[in-house]
C-alpha cells in the first residue's frame, strides 16, 4: 500500500541558497519547525552527502517514532534522496526527495516528494492515510516557513541617483 506526498513552493532565493539550506541536515529544524535532526554518520563528499545517516524526531507529535534516514543520492545543487532505514513500524519501503530547480537568477522551486509503502497486514497500514495527510501538512508548513525566511535573504537592489 503506497501513500505519496508531494508539496512544492516557489522560494524567493537562488538555487544554491535554497540548496545550502535544505541539504544542511543539522539546520533542518530552522525551517521544518516540527523536526529535530541529528547527523549520526557523515556522508561524502560533504558531511550531508551520499551515505549520511541522520536521526529525525518530531517531539511535538505524539506517537511518531524517532527514525533514521540514509541519504541515498546527493547531486548538488539539484536533488538529494533519502530512505527511512529504521524505526518506522509497518514500513516496507520509503523514498523521499528534495529537488531544487532554478526559476530565474533569484527564484527557485522546491519540491518535496515522499513515497511510503506500508505492509498491508501491519496495523500502521490502517492509519497510513491519516498519517500521510498530517505529515503532508508538516511538509507544506516547512516550505512556507523556508520561503518566508528566505524572502529576506535576497541580494539588495542597487540604488541609482
Amino acid at each position: 500500500m503506497t501513500d505519496t506526498i508531494e508539496v512544492a513552493k516557489d522560494i524567493p532565493a537562488p538555487q544554491q541558497a535554497v540548496w545550502d539550506r535544505v541539504s544542511n541536515h543539522a539546520q533542518t529544524h530552522t525551517w521544518v519547525k516540527a523536526a529535530r535532526v541529528r547527523l549520526l554518520e557523515e556522508g561524502r563528499p560533504s558531511p550531508n552527502g551520499l551515505g549520511a545517516l541522520r536521526e529525525v524526531s518530531f517531539p511535538d507529535k505524539r506517537f511518531w517514532s524517532t527514525i533514521q534516514e540514509r541519504i541515498v543520492s546527493f547531486e548538488p545543487p539539484h536533488i538529494f534522496t533519502y530512505k527511512i532505514v529504521s524505526n518506522m513500524p509497518g514500513l516496507r519501503d520509503h523514498l523521499g526527495a528534495l529537488t531544487v530547480t532554478p526559476l530565474d537568477a533569484s527564484r527557485s522551486r522546491l519540491v518535496w516528494h515522499v513515497d511510503f509503502d506500508f505492509k498491508p497486514w501491519h496495523p500502521m497500514a490502517w492509519f497510513a492515510g491519516a498519517f500521510t495527510k498530517t505529515f503532508g501538512g508538516v511538509l507544506a508548513e516547512a516550505l512556507e516557513e523556508l520561503a518566508r525566511q528566505m524572502s529576506g535573504q535576497q541580494a539588495p537592489v542597487a540604488m541609482t541617483r
